[in-house]
């Protein structure tokens, strides 16, 4: 029964996420995959090997989307009860599974590196957080709880961030283009404006993971302190801005392992309720509010129902 449970997941995953297509990152995507508009090494390497071997980006794409969902089963453990909780902040915040591209494989691979490595074998987790920034550069925020405790290799981390950043300048050009843009007033009805809806579900969830690593201290809170912090600031900023969701679709995957080592009690107290709530808001975000740029389509359901 297990196994059939694990095996039908797994297949629904396969179906709605590998046969996904379009989107409001799509298309620019496939503007930069037929232009050869380069980003981080990694990407580009998946990105070249699939031109050399005559692939479309429609089929890169779902490639490069096997590709995460290979990651985010390993992190699961390929067990059906992690995979239906890491879906939990997935379909929250939809986001990073139905739009970013890098930024999914960067977290997945720190989440990987975090939970098996952190903190017993810090070169090893370093190494791979270092290669999750082959695929997006800001997974080198990963590295900042290596300094939860100790200032000097918090300015040494830092050091190593600002080369990172600097490295990789077109992404920090990005963010400062689109922060001038909102704060110098020439914003109207643009996607980073947040409704007051909106800024107060970022609130609440932001202050949700601050009380559970520590007022309530649920599951494995000691280990996961510093991203819970950094992923409840990542959130308080989206309050304001959702710019600054980029940053907290980092930590997410990391977030779900975390979940998963909390008590039955709070999974079917919590975590039940939260996803039914996130399933309703996949179907409204799929089926209700897309259109034009955000519209979200897949081509085996295109196939089958069309």
């Amino acid at each position: 029964m297990r196994l059939f449970l694990r095996v039908s997941v797994i297949l629904l995953l396969v179906g709605l996420y590998v046969f996904k297509y379009d989107g409001n990152d799509y298309s620019m995507y496939e503007n930069y995959y037929n232009s050869g508009i380069g980003f981080e090494v990694g990407y580009e390497i998946f990105a070249t090997l699939a031109k050399l071997g005559g692939y479309d980006f429609k089929y890169f794409y779902g490639m490069y989307s096997a590709i995460n969902l290979l990651l985010f089963c390993f992190l699961c453990r390929w067990r059906t009860e992690r995979m239906l909780l890491a879906l939990i902040p997935l379909m929250l915040f939809p986001g990073l599974p139905l739009n970013t591209v890098r930024q999914f494989t960067a977290g997945l691979i720190c989440a990987i590196a975090y939970d098996r490595f952190y903190p017993q074998e810090n070169k090893k987790f370093a190494f791979l957080v270092i290669l999750a920034s082959q695929f997006h550069i800001s997974a080198v925020l990963f590295l900042i709880p290596l300094a939860w405790k100790r200032i000097g290799v918090f300015i040494a981390i830092s050091f190593v961030a600002v080369a990172a950043l600097a490295y990789f300048s077109t992404y920090t050009s990005y963010l400062a283009s689109k922060l001038i843009y909102y704060t110098g007033g020439a914003a109207q009805s643009a996607w980073y404006e947040q409704g007051a809806g909106k800024s107060l579900a970022f609130v609440f969830f932001g202050l949700l993971l601050l009380g559970g690593g520590f007022l309530w201290r649920v599951g494995d809170y000691r280990k996961y302190m510093p991203l819970l912090l950094l992923t409840a600031f990542a959130m308080f900023a989206s309050a304001y801005m959702s710019i600054f969701m980029r940053f907290m679709y980092l930590f997410l995957p990391a977030i779900s392992v975390w979940m998963y080592s909390c008590s039955t009690k709070i999974k079917l107290t919590v975590y039940s309720p939260l996803f039914v709530v996130g399933a309703i808001n996949i179907y409204f975000v799929v089926a209700v509010w897309g259109d034009g740029a955000y519209r979200h389509r897949n081509h085996l359901l295109e196939y089958l129902f069309m």
